[in-house]
């Protein structure tokens, strides 16, 4: 007598509701790293996690409900202004509790610009994801330990996430003409659909003329 081995219902992770510029690719696999190191020590997820992602007023914050799979995760909005800068594009040290005088920015050297343009940190949006997945988990801030701290989001505790970047979606321009060619593809597809109706219509005309005339011929006889 063989085995009979158990059908298992593949049960679906995540699924979010971006409603923002973020990329939602690149955000899906921060989620799912974490998700899957947390499986790891936690155990299979009860529910469905359904982050819905929006922006903030330049924080990284969010909230949960307890033993749910439902989080509302806030992000900033993507900019490509220096964040290091702290006078236009201009830069001051702090020597001895005293703003010396500005120099340019050694980061952006002087053009108030980030060096590859808009991007969040990684680390963070990791570090957020598992804090409101804890809560999603059934646990308060009183028992959450290091999850409570901010500090906790670096590459040394999130080393899975290293080299995972989050941009902007990048839209697709479509090359001029392209409309103008979808609408005249419309417009055939809507004439020819429009002939087979009339062809239809003449030959069920046909057919009811020739058994008009059937009646008419035998209706003396």
């Amino acid at each position: 007598m063989g085995i009979i081995t158990p059908t298992v219902k593949r049960q679906r992770k995540l699924t979010i509701d971006n409603r923002t510029d973020w990329d939602t690719r690149a955000l899906r696999t921060v989620f799912l790293k974490v998700l899957n190191e947390n499986i790891k020590f936690e155990g299979p997820l009860k529910h469905l996690i359904r982050p819905k992602v929006v922006y903030s007023r330049g924080r990284y914050s969010g909230y949960a409900y307890l033993r749910s799979g439902t989080m509302k995760l806030r992000l900033p909005r993507p900019t490509d202004r220096c964040s290091h800068c702290t006078d236009g594009n201009l830069y001051r040290a702090v020597i001895d509790g005293k703003l010396v005088d500005p120099t340019p920015c050694e980061h952006c050297n002087g053009t108030n610009k980030r060096p590859g343009g808009p991007r969040l940190n990684t680390f963070k949006v990791g570090w957020l994801f598992e804090h409101e997945l804890a809560h999603c988990r059934g646990y308060q801030h009183k028992g959450m330990c290091s999850l409570n701290d901010y500090a906790r989001a670096t590459v040394e505790n999130y080393p899975y996430l290293d080299g995972i970047t989050i941009s902007p979606r990048i839209e697709k321009k479509k090359p001029p003409g392209d409309r103008r060619r979808e609408n005249e593809a419309r417009i055939d597809a809507r004439i020819a659909s429009w002939e087979t109706k009339l062809k239809r219509a003449s030959n069920a005309l046909k057919k009811l003329r020739r058994q008009k005339k059937y009646y008419e011929r035998t209706a003396d006889k």
